[in-house]
Formats: structure tokens, C-alpha cells, sequence
């Protein structure tokens, strides 16, 4: 357990030193406020993190976790027909 946490540690700390996240915001059209008098606008907006090569350390970050559950699923194959417990 503790190998396969100090690789999540070593990735997400690479992704946070070569390519730190960093705020976006964008703007969305403007909107009119229903059952108003007053000249009024709201423009909306979404705000969210963001990095350079996201999609590049996304599919690094999935590519493992999709290894590591392979392997997991190959292992609980090869181990359906057991027997009996540990203890006799």
C-alpha cells in the first residue's frame, strides 16, 4: 500500500510543480432578470481549475488507476475457486 501511495504522491506532485493549476473563469451571455424594472444585466459565470496539459496528466493519473484495476480484476480470477478459509 504504501509503494502505490508514494506513486500517486510522486504524480500529483510532478502535476503540481511542472503544471500548477490555476483559476478560470468564463464568462457566459448575459441574461435579463425576469419581472424587473430597472436596467439590469446578470452575466453569468463559470469558474473552475484548470492547467495547460490537463488531458495529458488526466490520462497519465487514469492510465495507472486503469492498470491497477486490471490487475486487481485478474487477481480476483485467479483466485475465484479457493477453498476453505485460512485457519483449519
Amino acid at each position: 500500500m504504501v509503494g502505490l501511495i508514494s506513486i500517486d504522491i510522486l504524480v500529483l506532485s510532478t502535476w503540481v510543480i511542472v503544471d500548477p493549476l490555476y483559476r478560470k473563469l468564463d464568462p457566459l451571455a448575459l441574461e435579463d432578470p425576469a419581472n424587473t424594472d430597472q436596467d439590469i444585466k446578470i452575466r453569468p459565470s463559470l469558474e473552475h481549475c484548470d492547467s495547460e496539459h490537463q488531458n495529458i496528466w488526466l490520462g497519465v493519473v487514469y492510465g495507472y488507476k486503469g492498470l491497477l484495476l486490471i490487475f486487481g480484476l485478474f487477481l480476483a480470477y485467479e483466485t475465484r475457486s479457493m477453498k476453505g478459509s485460512l485457519c483449519h
